[in-house]
């Protein structure tokens, strides 16, 4: 008897802190028995297939259960560090928020809603600044916020950790390149400076949060 699977019923999708993807819901599978059909003689007709169907439920990651053409790899950024996720081919909104991003302290969004909007706005309504973590889609993405993780940045290790990621993930390098400069922005319009001035050795996050404090006090003055 050969068993294929067809697919999950009312499947539920989450992911772990090493951003592997599970599916987890009733497992569907159709089983194929050959019989061997023969005239009252004994001599052989044809081979009849009976088809039956179980479920099973059970919880796998989605790469163990169904083919490589259905699951795309994509750049994954997450405190200032580059790795794979794995995910079906999505490009909704809706299908994207299937994977409950939030467990994690992931958001979905709109690709434009952090990027352009008055950078005023930021500071004097004290808007956090997020982390682009992966573009699902040209209008969707993946973003958390750094909370106090954005005391920890650091412009030489990020560009480490970026080309070094690209190095040993060659075709990877354009998301990657994207993802790295889309950030290096939102932190520029955070830090108040330029990117130019980001990037530089003169920069010192100490003086650049007292500026962002001075501002957003004298903005609410004004206010």
């Amino acid at each position: 008897m050969k068993t294929y699977f067809r697919g999950v019923i009312n499947g539920n999708l989450t992911f772990d802190e090493s951003l592997n993807v599970y599916i987890e819901g009733l497992f569907s599978y159709e089983n194929i028995e050959e019989i061997k059909c023969y005239d009252e003689n004994g001599n052989f007709l044809f081979i009849h297939e009976k088809k039956t169907y179980t479920g099973e439920e059970k919880k796998d990651k989605i790469i163990n259960v169904f083919s490589k053409n259905k699951i795309r790899k994509s750049v994954f950024q997450t405190n200032f560090d580059f790795r794979f996720i794995e995910t079906f081919y999505s490009s909704t909104f809706d299908e994207l928020n299937k994977y409950n991003w939030q467990q994690l302290g992931y958001n979905l969004t709109h690709t434009e809603e952090f990027n352009n909007y008055d950078k005023d706005y930021r500071i004097k309504h004290n808007y956090p600044v997020v982390e682009h973590c992966m573009f699902g889609s040209r209008k969707y993405s993946i973003v958390r916020k750094y909370g106090k993780n954005i005391i920890n940045f650091d412009y030489k290790k990020y560009k480490f950790n970026k080309d070094n990621f690209i190095k040993n993930n060659p075709e990877y390098k354009e998301e990657t390149e994207h993802i790295f400069e889309q950030n290096l922005k939102l932190l520029s319009d955070y830090f108040m400076c330029s990117v130019k001035h980001l990037k530089s050795d003169k920069f010192n996050i100490r003086e650049s949060f007292i500026k962002r404090l001075n501002k957003k006090i004298n903005s609410y003055d004004t206010v």
